[in-house]
């Protein structure tokens, strides 16, 4: 969702609206049935948070770490 929210530069309030009501962000997620439940908004919050938490401790990154990661590999493909 993070993800998502960044390339398509949406608010926090347009990622929820875009998660619960776009087919094509749902199936973006992995989330292909209409049944099929968003993470809780609180989830969302709480890992944005951490990440926030744990670059502020010094410890890098995680974001670009995992976009770094993602470039490798569909470059090895």
């Amino acid at each position: 969702m993070m993800i998502l929210k960044e390339l398509r530069c949406w608010s926090e309030s347009e990622l929820v609206e875009n998660c619960q009501f776009h087919g094509l962000v749902r199936s973006a997620l992995g989330l292909f049935n209409t049944d099929d439940p968003l993470p809780c908004e609180a989830t969302y919050y709480n890992f944005h948070k951490s990440i926030v938490e744990y670059e502020n401790q010094g410890n890098g990154n995680l974001m670009e770490y995992v976009f770094e990661m993602i470039i490798k590999f569909q470059a090895s493909d």
